[in-house]
């Protein structure tokens, strides 16, 4: 499947970009030799992911995405109109992950305004929405009715979402933000060992019982398999709806052809989705959830995410106990202690707060969690249930992040769930549908239970973090429920530790999670912690072979230099993300 082909040996000599015949316009986007994750023979390779510049800075999971985003800064172009570039971009050339088909989180902070913004552009449940059609006639729930077909599809957000932040926050127009991925969609993109694998991993959805393609492999197979690596896929349909979208804007999505044909292929999946749900669907701006740790000022996302709260509710328990040594047993055996706690609120508490109340300043409070840390045995370890914040309330998936010359900053989650989601596409328009209602409960008495117009629960955490009122750091990452305790170690690598943002990402990560303390340590394995942690009555569970999250980081030092990374590795593959600098 990592076959090399002699297209990859001509463009591989090329410079960054290079034109190609034939194209409606731009560059065509090639990453050079050092940030590229192939070798000659085709197979996967690290390469160095950081970079460090005084002006502005990118970093997100695609060479292509990061080279967009930061060409947009240096065209004089703001974070925000970066950010949607970049976005948009990330919906063509990694469509497994995210795209037009999902939707997701956006933390801004406007360095004149000394304010930060949170935009909601998550999937809402289509308005016929009940819990009855994911149950049998015996009350039985379905297998895979909320996971695969029409009926695990959310009403798309991220078109709305990206438009908006983009007229409301952004300077440039769409023509300039949005062309640079609809003549990617047009021109196409090298396939990599990480999107060859990923086009792999879907293939079970992309042919039928009798081995012929489905719409899902008629746009994304090539010859019937996974693309070579270095070979140059291309998404046609998908730069029609970006041409759409440039045309009308949010209406070229949400209504028109593209909306009638995402409704009759969500209906034809036996899905409930009307038109009526599209042209009805609004971006939600939202105050973020704010917190501080050791005079650091965080910014991340409200409900109806998780991940935000959860993350300054670890920061905060943290704040009870000694910086014990990295990679200690007692450091790791507090963080398992204190995902268990924050984990258990989070399946208690948190959910829509238009359908249920959220005991959101109760959950952040510092002194709910010097209760909870009360609580924690640092010699043993203990199952742990909810507590109740509300005496205390008083009066996932990619990620990409931004910082501009002025410190604006932007930091992004999107996704459409799994991996090729729903396994439906759009076929006409390239656009792969997400499954994001897979993150409702169907159990009725649950405060996340599916309910029409409702937004499921996520752990996306895009994190802007200040110092003195100044940009410091900004996170995020895809990993589903496991996102915010990856990032608050990754804070805490930086703040704590003292560790550059690429040693951070390669450090040590543990979380207490579903009964057991997970470990993804390749600094660390057959140490003698983990053996004497099992002894304090840790269920361990090694991951092996690709990480808990796959993040991205920016910070800026005391001296204006500014530093960002991406993840280096997932299921035993070299990924395709890094920063860019200018």
């Amino acid at each position: 499947m990592l076959t090399l082909i002699v297209l990859v040996l001509v463009l591989l000599g090329c410079a960054t970009t290079l034109k190609t015949s034939g194209n409606t316009g731009g560059a065509f986007i090639v990453a050079p030799e050092n940030h590229r994750p192939w070798d000659a023979n085709g197979s996967s390779k690290d390469f160095d992911r950081t970079a460090s510049a005084r002006n502005g800075m990118v970093a997100s999971s695609k060479y292509e995405a990061s080279s967009i985003g930061r060409q947009i800064l240096q065209a004089g172009g703001n974070a925000i109109d970066a950010a949607v570039a970049m976005g948009f971009a990330l919906g063509v050339c990694e469509p497994f992950t995210s795209g037009l088909g999902g939707g997701g989180f956006m933390t801004i902070y406007l360095a004149d305004k000394g304010e930060a913004f949170f935009i909601d552009f998550r999937e809402v449940a289509p308005l016929k929405s009940t819990l009855e059609l994911y149950h049998d006639s015996n009350g039985e729930f379905i297998e895979d009715s909320s996971s695969s077909g029409g009926l695990a599809v959310g009403v798309p957000g991220e078109a709305a979402g990206l438009i908006y932040a983009l007229e409301n926050y952004g300077t440039m127009n769409r023509e300039q933000v949005i062309r640079p991925a609809a003549n990617m969609a047009a021109q196409g993109w090298l396939s990599t060992p990480y999107y060859n694998a990923s086009v792999g991993w879907g293939y079970g959805d992309m042919v039928d019982d009798d081995a012929g393609l489905t719409d899902l492999g008629e746009v994304f197979l090539r010859d019937s398999l996974p693309p070579d690596v270095g070979t140059v896929v291309d998404n046609p349909g998908l730069a029609k709806a970006l041409e759409l979208i440039i045309k009308n804007g949010k209406d070229g999505f949400y209504k028109g052809e593209v909306a009638q044909a995402l409704v009759n292929t969500v209906q034809a999946g036996g899905g409930v989705m009307t038109l009526e749900d599209l042209a009805g669907y609004k971006v939600r701006v939202l105050e973020p959830v704010k917190g501080n740790y050791r005079g650091y000022d965080i910014f991340s996302s409200p409900p109806p995410s998780s991940g935000g709260t959860a993350f300054i509710q670890i920061m905060n328990l943290l704040e009870n106990f000694p910086v014990y040594k990295k990679d200690s047993v007692e450091q790791i055996h507090l963080l398992a202690e204190i995902h268990k706690l924050v984990y258990a609120d989070r399946a208690q508490y948190m959910a829509d707060p238009r359908f249920a109340d959220v005991p959101l300043k109760g959950l952040t409070s510092k002194e709910y969690a010097a209760k909870l840390a009360g609580k924690i045995n640092m010699s043993a370890a203990q199952t742990q249930t909810f507590d109740d914040p509300w005496t205390f309330e008083g009066s996932d998936t990619n990620g990409s992040v931004v910082m501009d010359s002025k410190g604006n900053m932007v930091a992004v989650t999107k996704s459409i769930n799994y991996y090729w989601g729903s396994g439906l596409i759009v076929k006409d328009f390239g656009i792969t549908l997400n499954n994001q209602l897979d993150d409702f409960s169907f159990n009725k008495d649950s405060v996340n239970v599916l309910e029409p117009g409702k937004t499921p629960l996520s752990s996306m955490s895009p994190t802007v973090i200040l110092k003195d009122g100044k940009p410091a750091m900004l996170l995020s990452a895809p990993g589903g429920s496991k996102i915010f305790p990856v990032l608050t170690q990754l804070f805490s690598n930086i703040v704590d530790y003292g560790m550059t943002t690429d040693e951070a990402l390669q450090a040590n990560r543990f979380i207490g999670i579903w009964g057991n303390l997970e470990y993804d340590a390749p600094n660390m394995v057959g140490s003698e912690a983990i053996r004497t942690l099992a002894s304090m009555g840790h269920s361990m569970a090694e991951k092996t072979g690709s990480r808990f999250a796959l993040p991205s980081i920016i910070a800026i030092d005391k001296n204006g230099v500014i530093t960002g990374s991406s993840e280096h590795i997932d299921e035993g593959i070299f990924l395709d993300g890094l920063a860019l600098g200018y």
